[in-house]
């Protein structure tokens, strides 16, 4: 059977899949890692605040303002402990996956992740990742707001102390919830056209090999 084309996929492609699945591996290790030491800083920080925070018993504050202390502090403490228990479940599965899948191996072997562990836990990432960072950040500044009304309430100068923090705090809240809007979008965009490229690409390769195979199927016929 001479004179035969065999289409194979080009291998750049092939390079590319791998590249994606290194690199989506790479960001789930990262954002766990991210997760774990920004919840504990920030547990850890409620935690303080809560025991620590000493409130005079012939105070002014309101009661309003106490409780929404107390609150938003023990928010702020549960969604990091979810955030940290998501994130210890998670994490040495997806070490495992990242030791056994470094570029040596890759070239050597031709292991790949396991994508579609991966696939079940990115859920439990991306949720690990939006308590801790985008609710905790938030919940970390509300916090700091209340302890300024609180703390120097009775102050003469308490209420200025209280506008000042709410009027810092208050617009990078909203600040960090534009950019977590907006960022979620990019990313998403940016997933959306690589897996776009991949599907295509996938097209490519399947139209090579059924074109290869009809050749070789009609050569064998000859």
């Amino acid at each position: 059977m001479e004179g035969h084309y065999w289409h194979t996929p080009p291998l750049q492609n092939q390079n590319h899949l791998h590249d994606r699945k290194r690199r989506r591996l790479m960001m789930t290790h990262s954002k766990i890692k991210a997760i774990t030491e920004t919840s504990a800083i920030l547990a850890g920080f409620g935690m303080i605040s809560l025991v620590e925070f000493q409130l005079k018993p012939d105070t002014g504050a309101p009661k309003e303002l106490v409780v929404a202390f107390v609150t938003s502090t023990c928010w702020l403490i549960a969604v990091e402990m979810l955030a940290l228990f998501i994130a210890s479940f998670v994490f040495p599965n997806i070490e495992v996956s990242s030791k056994f899948s470094n570029i040596v191996k890759f070239m050597e072997e031709g292991e790949e992740p396991n994508e579609d562990l991966i696939d079940k836990l990115q859920c439990f990432v991306e949720t690990a990742w939006f308590f801790s960072i985008t609710m905790g950040i938030c919940l970390f500044l509300i916090n700091m707001s209340l302890i300024c009304w609180i703390k120097y309430y009775d102050e003469d100068y308490g209420r200025t102390m209280g506008i000042i923090g709410t009027s810092i705090t208050a617009p990078v809240v909203l600040a960090l919830m534009i950019l977590a809007v907006v960022i979620h979008r990019k990313v998403i965009s940016h997933h959306y056209h690589d897996a776009s490229r991949t599907i295509r690409e996938l097209n490519i390769d399947a139209h090579l090999l059924d074109m290869g195979i009809q050749e070789f199927q009609s050569e064998c016929g000859a």
